[in-house]
């Protein structure tokens, strides 16, 4: 998938506080035509976790551009992602 634009994301819902990173992306399908777009969420207390590194403001506007390869665990969650060094 390709990263085409990243959203910070925080409040209360239900009572409950969330704070996470929204990553929109891009990718083909063989269900439709032309691209796809994909929102993949990340807890922002899980981003050292995902990544394997803590990332700087120029980090995620590094990120943009770039293609990603994203694993999930068994519940959907976001386990890890992978960033290709190619654009």
């Amino acid at each position: 998938m390709k990263v085409v634009g990243i959203t910070e994301k925080s409040g209360e819902y239900q009572g409950r506080e969330y704070h996470n990173i929204m990553i929109h992306c891009t990718k083909e399908s063989d269900d439709s035509y032309g691209l796809i777009t994909e929102v993949v969420k990340v807890k922002f207390g899980n981003v050292r976790e995902v990544f394997g590194k803590a990332m700087s403001a120029a980090d995620w506007q590094n990120l943009v551009g770039k293609t990603v390869f994203v694993n999930y665990n068994r519940y959907g969650t976001v386990q890890s992602v992978q960033v290709s060094d190619s654009k």
